[in-house]
């Protein structure tokens, strides 16, 4: 078996009845190497695309659900806020004409 690493997925595509995945990787700026950025500036690249079938990637994607619950109940995770919970706790300003 071979291990990847990847720090995040940028993408995920269905092309020709296949779920496309592309896997990245972070690296820090030439800027915030040498100390002269703010150290934000990373270079995102694809090293790796992972191709599986729709019912392959539904599945890994209950497991993965699975995972995650399972996280929080541990505490390693906190529960995410839900999306209505979300937009009520923003300080942005509504306008009176979207309410």
């Amino acid at each position: 078996m071979k291990d990847i690493f990847a720090n995040t997925i940028s993408r995920i595509d269905f092309i020709d009845g296949m779920i496309r995945i592309e896997l990245v990787t972070l690296s820090p700026s030439l800027d915030s190497i040498e100390g002269g950025g703010d150290g934000q500036g990373a270079s995102i690249k694809v090293r790796y695309a992972l191709y599986m079938p729709l019912g392959g990637f539904m599945r890994s994607a209950l497991t993965q659900e699975k995972f995650i619950q399972e996280m929080v109940s541990r505490g390693i995770l906190l529960t995410p806020a839900a999306p209505s919970q979300a937009a009520e706790d923003s300080t942005s300003p509504v306008s009176p004409d979207f309410i």
